[in-house]
């Protein structure tokens, strides 16, 4: 009877850990993504049962569009700035849109915190009047590059405006990069890209080892649903674009399907050994600009290990 009584309680001691580390795993999880820097903070999740938090430095005046999109759980937000002056404070938020005014200059934190949540939380910085003017924004020289896009032995002048994702505030209509026919000079092809979530784009020249082209790298991630596009394409000298190559994927990031963790693999592989051949004009995925320069001709590859790891966690986790 003793030996029973020791072997159970030898099983108890046993299994106790084990029951903390689990519980511990499932109060601490986060799937999903964020996005945070000097003008947003972007959280789109498909779990959350933690707290996630960004910095952004603040001025007295200063505007944050706020956007609250929750399906399920509850989520709480708190802004506070390094003194612990709180400018907003939501307990069980709700879905809406609505802005916060920044009333004294700080480095202020944003806190977002889940209890079984899925959802997204958005702050995006705006000008204090609500308008962006080019009085407003610090204009940058442009980048000039020229290239045969048109493959008819004369190059195109291409010009990257970087001024609006350098400096923000966009509106979302700005031409960034315009090309122009090497024969007419006429503009006849413009491609927008900037740091706001929906203005995300990757705008790259492409060579085949025997002509130049241009070359869209488009991955977006909304919640738990991915797309990612790749457009490969010439012009003509009105401007239509002629694709030599045109593939998409589509997949979910939560709850995966058994074959999309190697398809999206073998997806970005494929994307990668074009982009190997192909220098970046102006790139802004994440919020995070990339552009080349006459004195930095850069290979941008993607990235997608990250995304990868958390598929099979969630895959092993369901």
């Amino acid at each position: 009877m003793d030996r029973i009584k020791n072997i159970s309680f030898i099983l108890v001691l046993m299994i106790f850990p084990i029951c903390l580390i689990g519980c511990g795993n499932n109060t601490s999880t986060f799937t999903g993504s964020k996005t945070g820097n000097d003008t947003q903070f972007l959280v789109d999740f498909d779990v959350l049962n933690s707290s996630v938090d960004s910095s952004m430095p603040l001025s007295n005046g200063d505007k944050i569009d706020t956007t609250i999109d929750i399906e399920n759980g509850k989520v709480d937000i708190l802004v506070e700035n390094e003194n612990g002056t709180v400018i907003y404070r939501g307990d069980d938020v709700e879905n809406g849109n609505f802005t916060i005014e920044i009333t004294e200059s700080g480095n202020y934190t944003f806190y977002v915190t889940g209890d079984k949540a899925k959802g997204s939380v958005h702050f995006v910085k705006v000008l204090s009047n609500d308008i962006a003017t080019d009085s407003d924004v610090k204009q940058e020289e442009p980048i000039i590059w020229y290239s045969d896009l048109t493959h008819d032995g004369i190059d195109e002048k291409i010009v990257v405006d970087v001024t609006y994702v350098i400096n923000y505030p966009a509106t979302g209509e700005e031409e960034t990069v315009s090309i122009y026919s090497g024969s007419s000079d006429e503009l006849i092809w413009t491609g927008h890209a900037d740091t706001v979530h929906v203005g995300w784009n990757g705008i790259y020249i492409y060579n085949d080892g025997k002509n130049d082209y241009l070359l869209l790298w488009q991955p977006t991630v909304f919640q738990d649903i991915a797309n990612f596009n790749l457009r490969i394409f010439s012009l003509t000298e009105e401007g239509k674009e002629k694709d030599l190559l045109n593939k998409k994927i589509e997949f979910v990031t939560y709850k995966p399907k058994d074959s999309d963790i190697g398809d999206v693999s073998e997806f970005v592989d494929m994307v990668n050994g074009y982009l190997e051949k192909s220098y970046v004009l102006v790139d802004t995925d994440n919020g995070a600009p990339v552009y080349s320069t006459a004195d930095n001709k850069i290979i941008n590859l993607y990235d997608v290990s990250s995304m990868l790891d958390g598929m099979k966690a969630s895959k092993e986790n369901n």
